[in-house]
């Protein structure tokens, strides 16, 4: 159900109408939003579950000539890539249909322009993608043109994105400072930067290599690096990005201390950070090596998989600082977008990695690991960003999450506020011009509208929304209070 409040702005017996649109959810709203929430969640672990394998299985001892012509692998390789193919169709839709429920965030015209434009590049990706599969499976061989048109605009997709969002974390900052905010602010800025990295990375090593990629290619290994000081470079980029992801995290998770207890809290935090740099895996070779528990090639493949799975933990961290705001919020509209976007930074942080696909492997695993680079992208700018809309639009919301005990429910409201100020601001300066040019052409005389006088109307515009948005609530208030 869609709400109104019309806030008026009068000169010379012109009146100007600024309209704030906002939503009711419906019973039928909120079940869908909740069946929504469960179909992404079960994509979510089956995508992360095939990605991480997409990793694993390159870089196995085992995987010699014999094995990446053998009929299991290719099985899987088939199945893998259709299977990643569906749940990317089927993130679409779901980020569409959220669009539909919440009509006051699909009302944004920038919204549906977004929609459109990564849906055209990501149907293309998925394309490109099919065409690899068949291309491997009925030909025996595939072309690394294609793969690197695929990673360009996966990594494109993905850096336009995260750009688009670390630009929202600025404009929110000029509205409200803080800390959250800001570290946010710079991991999407580092997040951009190291994609960009790893797209020259990628890239310029697939160029040193043949363009046809057949069943013969014996697996290729790390030797084959052409340029190892930019590769490092790039690495460093990636561990920075995941350092103030991590970071970010933390303060975010901070205000739960007490609720999860210092020790719980600063082991569940420490774990993926330690896991990252080897801490972990370090200890568990000390005591494999000490006791003589496995071979050399198990004990490569354990730590294989440990530097593989750093990512995954890590994106889980991530993942939970948003997906604690998602289940203390009450407003299921809300509750949605967080888990959007929990399921967004959990995807982008396993996919925005190096898969070992620059050293172009038969059949071509790691491919489908960035293909998820845009799509991931894409659910955390929408979940973010259609969050802080809906709390602009609906005091009641912004006053509850105000009012909260729950303090890590602070930056929606942060992000919510500041995105409120942004759109009157922008409507306001439309309308101070528009009553300035009238009053202009109808008495010949130029009106200079200084910047102070253009705030004070801003000032005015933001107190009479929220004066007549609790004149709204008061008769629901009365009614609980009554009742």
């Amino acid at each position: 159900m869609r709400l109104n409040t019309f806030i008026y702005l009068q000169s010379n017996n012109v009146t100007y109408t600024i309209s704030i649109i906002g939503d009711r959810m419906t019973t039928q709203d909120t079940i869908n939003l909740q069946t929504k929430t469960i179909t992404a969640l079960i994509l979510t672990a089956v995508v992360i579950i095939l990605l991480v394998f997409d990793g694993i299985i390159p870089h196995l001892p085992i995987y010699d000539l014999k094995a990446q012509n053998s009929l299991p692998i290719h099985f899987y390789f088939v199945i893998q890539g259709l299977t990643c193919v569906i749940c990317q169709i089927l993130y679409l839709k779901i980020i569409r249909t959220g669009y539909v429920v919440s009509s006051s965030v699909g009302s944004f015209r920038s919204s549906n322009i977004t929609y459109l434009s990564v849906s055209a590049i990501q149907y293309t990706i998925i394309a490109l993608l099919i065409f690899i599969v068949l291309q491997t499976e009925f030909l025996n061989e595939y072309n690394s043109i294609v793969v690197s048109i695929s990673i360009l605009l996966s990594i494109f997709l993905s850096v336009s994105l995260t750009g688009m969002l670390a630009f929202r974390f600025v404009i929110w900052l000029r509205h409200g400072r803080d800390m959250i905010i800001f570290s946010y602010a710079i991991s999407m800025i580092l997040i951009t930067l190291s994609s960009l990295f790893l797209a020259v990375s990628i890239l310029s090593e697939i160029g040193n290599n043949q363009s046809v990629i057949d069943s013969s290619r014996i697996s290729a290994s790390t030797q084959n690096i052409a340029n190892f000081s930019f590769k490092e470079l790039q690495e460093y980029f990636s561990a920075i990005s995941f350092v103030s992801l991590w970071l970010a995290s933390v303060l975010l998770l901070s205000q739960t201390r007490k609720k999860w207890r210092t020790i719980k809290f600063w082991l569940l935090v420490t774990v993926p950070l330690a896991y990252y740099f080897g801490a972990f895996q370090l200890i568990v070779s000390y005591i494999i090596n000490q006791y003589d528990i496995l071979n050399q090639i198990q004990n490569y493949t354990l730590d294989l998989i440990n530097s593989i799975l750093t990512r995954p933990i890590g994106g889980i961290l991530f993942g939970i600082a948003f997906w604690t705001i998602a289940r203390n919020i009450g407003n299921e509209n809300i509750k949605y977008f967080m888990m959007l976007s929990a399921f967004g930074i959990m995807l982008l942080s396993i996919s925005n990695v190096d898969t070992g696909i620059f050293m172009l492997p038969y059949p071509p695993f790691g491919l489908v690991t960035l293909s998820f680079l845009g799509i991931s992208s894409y659910l955390l700018l929408v979940g973010i960003y259609s969050s802080a809309i809906s709390v602009s639009l609906d005091h009641k919301i912004r006053s509850s999450i105000q009012n909260s005990v729950e303090h890590e429910l602070r930056f929606v409201s942060k992000i919510g506020t500041s995105q409120m100020e942004q759109d009157i601001q922008q409507r306001v300066k439309y309308l101070t011009r528009k009553v300035a040019d009238n009053m202009e052409t109808e008495s010949g005389v130029i009106v200079p509208m200084k910047d102070e006088e253009v705030d004070r109307y801003i000032k005015l515009v933001i107190e009479e929304k929220e004066r007549l948005s609790r004149k709204e609530n008061e008769p629901s208030d009365n009614e609980m209070s009554s009742s």
